[in-house]
């Protein structure tokens, strides 16, 4: 099973193919490129969604959408189940605490306040996460069987934050809105404001860029993470698609 996303940025070939159907064409010649048991059937249908694409694909190499930076690169997908890796990994980017330390840098102290405005978003619209925590295990979405959780406040006004909120805030809509991708993602501190450009506003620094040795899953979501980051400068939603058969 597979998260398949792509920006909704609109372009030529999204307007001649529409997105599923390039989605669908991207798939069947993955498949073939990934080695995967193919019979004569897959290979032809493969060939022919290349034929299609490739006289679109001169289209991207300008587009602003194009976070691969390479042919349909707005285009992009999550392996499941997410591993314990990844979750861990994500956990870790929560700060321990709300309050900044003396010695706080201010990347921190502007993640402590995107984490403030998640925390307020999240009281006053509840993310349900009764359909992604029950496909916790080895057969559902998230291989981890509880999720990682950060409790925040005083006894009295704790407030517990997880990554199983996370994940449904990203991934249990069919968009991801860029405005709530941003929230997260600042929250998360995977990117800050850098120094101003040309026309004043801050440049957008990704930090959390994937390493050779990253679990494939934690690349997964740094990908996605980039996509996010992406969407948001084009001010697009994030399409995702479920799907049991990536292949079909």
């Amino acid at each position: 099973m597979v998260i398949d996303y792509v920006i909704e940025f609109p372009c030529e070939p999204k307007r001649r193919l529409r997105s599923p159907g390039i989605l669908t064409l991207l798939r069947r010649i993955e498949r073939c490129q990934e080695g995967s048991p193919s019979g004569k059937l897959e290979a032809a249908e493969a060939r022919e969604a290349d034929f299609r694409l490739r006289p679109l694909a001169f289209h991207c190499a300008r587009c602003p959408a194009n976070h691969r930076a390479e042919s349909f690169g707005c285009y992009g997908r999550i392996q499941v189940p997410i591993s314990n890796e990844a979750e861990e990994w994500l956990g870790s980017l929560l700060p321990a605490s709300l309050k900044p330390r003396e010695e706080s840098t201010y990347e921190q102290r502007a993640q402590l306040t995107a984490l403030h405005e998640l925390l307020a978003y999240l009281q006053e619209r509840p993310v349900s996460r009764k359909t992604l925590e029950q496909q916790r295990g080895k057969q559902g979405l998230l291989e981890r069987k509880r999720p990682l959780q950060r409790q925040y406040g005083s006894i009295f006004r704790s407030r517990l934050l997880t990554t199983g909120q996370l994940l449904a805030m990203l991934t249990q809509e069919e968009r991801l809105l860029p405005q709530v991708g941003e929230l997260v993602c600042r929250a998360l501190g995977v990117w800050v404001d850098g120094d101003d450009a040309d026309d004043g506003i801050p440049e957008v620094q990704f930090t959390v860029p994937a390493e050779p040795d990253d679990d494939p899953s934690v690349v997964d979501l740094k990908r996605f993470f980039h996509a996010i980051l992406v969407a948001c400068s084009v001010n697009a939603s994030v399409r995702l698609i479920f799907d049991e058969e990536p292949g079909t």
